[in-house]
């Protein structure tokens, strides 16, 4: 797995894949192999493959945290956000605590304009990590699609008071602002 690794790096896919099989062929029980296949696959865009290499080593290892993620955001990247969903609860159902999931979840549901159901992930991934400036821009955004524009602002300078540079954040506070300043007049 580990000379997998070194060709995948090297841009040796093919001797990469075949390394990684050697191993899955040697140890059957290796969900480190099976995680670093589906991450070549992913490089090469073979996503079904890559969906099942992530699936396989969350069989094997339920509480491998970058399969779980990776499958997830597999299916979300190719729009499939109900399968990112049920990706999602079922990784938190082996590792309840992981903000991660939560927060993964969180945007999925959002994306789906889903937000009474999202904001409690948010908060819950917020908690978790008060200092994020990304979490506290992802619920700002959230807000700001439901049109709760108080919370929305709120979140919008959390997040630039963590991260004062965050240009996309300002430009959406901009946003909100002049939305506001619309529906005033």
């Amino acid at each position: 797995m580990n000379l997998g690794i070194v060709k995948a790096a090297l841009g040796k896919t093919d001797e990469a894949e075949n390394c990684y099989r050697t191993a899955i062929k040697h140890r059957r029980k290796y969900p480190d192999a099976f995680y670093n296949l589906g991450n070549l696959y992913i490089e090469l865009k073979r996503v079904d493959e890559a969906a099942t290499a992530f699936r396989n080593a969350t069989r094997l290892k339920a509480t491998h945290v970058n399969a779980w993620l990776n499958l997830a955001l597999l299916h979300e990247n190719g729009g499939r956000l109900v399968e990112a969903e049920s990706v999602l609860e079922e990784a938190r159902r082996h590792l309840p605590d992981h903000v991660g999931f939560a927060s993964n979840l969180a945007n999925v549901l959002a994306k789906q304009g889903r937000f009474d159901e999202s904001e409690p992930y948010y908060k819950m991934a917020i908690s978790a990590d008060p200092k994020s400036a990304s979490l506290h821009g992802n619920l700002a955004v959230m807000y700001h699609r439901a049109g709760k524009l108080r919370g929305a602002e709120r979140e919008y300078a959390l997040s630039l008071d963590l991260d004062p540079s965050n240009e996309l954040m300002k430009d959406n506070l901009r946003k909100l602002v002049n939305q506001r300043a619309k529906e005033n007049n």
